[in-house]
């Protein structure tokens, strides 16, 4: 099994733990997930001079999928996130910890998930 880390950063701070007990929920159902854990874990303020609250909730994600497998089972699991970004409207950026780098969802490259089946 493989475990991912993933940080969700959400727009609304107090909304943090009702969303971290439905993203458990969420995360736990999908393809290749054999277990998931959601819990916040801060809020911090962004954005220079301005200052915008954000919540974020960690999730521990451990996959079924190894080697070569794992490659595909991330890049549908990642479309899969993509998709629950999009039902959930509070979720503002959601980041995929590879190899102690912190990466957004968005910039997510081939060669990124590469360094997973190398890991």
């Amino acid at each position: 099994m493989t475990e991912l880390m993933l940080q969700f950063e959400l727009t609304d701070p107090d909304a943090a733990p009702t969303l971290a007990n439905q993203l458990q929920t969420r995360l736990t159902a999908l393809d290749d997930v054999e277990e998931a854990e959601a819990e916040p874990v801060e809020s911090r303020f962004i954005g220079g001079g301005v200052g915008e609250a954000v919540a974020v909730i960690a999730a521990g994600v451990m996959l079924v999928k190894e080697g070569r497998d794992l490659v595909a089972s991330v890049r549908a699991f990642l479309q899969e996130i993509k998709g629950l970004m999009q039902d959930m409207n509070e979720v503002k950026e959601v980041y995929l910890e590879i190899r102690g780098k912190k990466i957004a969802l968005s910039d997510i490259k081939e060669s990124d998930l590469a360094e997973l089946e190398n890991a």
